[in-house]
């Protein structure tokens, strides 16, 4: 592994700000582990217990997918077809489309789903 890859991998697992060759900032975070694991933090914030913030990401995560590509299926229908879209492609493509939900906080999933607090 050469020195470049070393110095991506090092990026990608703790998250830092590096010049690039135009010594511009680049910065990187890492991705979150479990996204259906809030923090505790999420927790207190939100009012709602733990077993109540897992039954809501396991309703809204469906949800969403199906409102998504709802919504995308002229764009999801062009990248099916592409010459460049293989079999390998589609679990990508379905990851991406899931990790979409993270962007909602749990009083916006709850709000969409109609969950009361605990």
């Amino acid at each position: 592994m050469g020195k470049s890859s070393k110095s991506q991998e090092k990026i990608a697992k703790k998250g830092s700000k590096e010049h690039d060759g135009a010594n511009a900032v680049v910065t990187t975070t890492k991705r979150p582990e479990a996204v259906s694991e809030p923090a505790v933090d999420v927790l207190l914030e939100s009012g709602y217990s733990k077993d109540t913030l897992k039954k809501i990401d396991e309703e809204f995560v469906p949800f969403y997918l199906r409102q998504v590509t709802t919504e995308l299926s002229d764009d999801l229908d062009k990248l099916r077809n592409a010459t460049d879209f293989s079999a390998k492609s589609l679990p990508i493509l379905i990851q991406a489309l899931q990790e979409g939900h993270i962007i909602f906080s749990p009083e916006q999933k709850a709000r969409i789903m109609r969950v009361d607090r605990d």
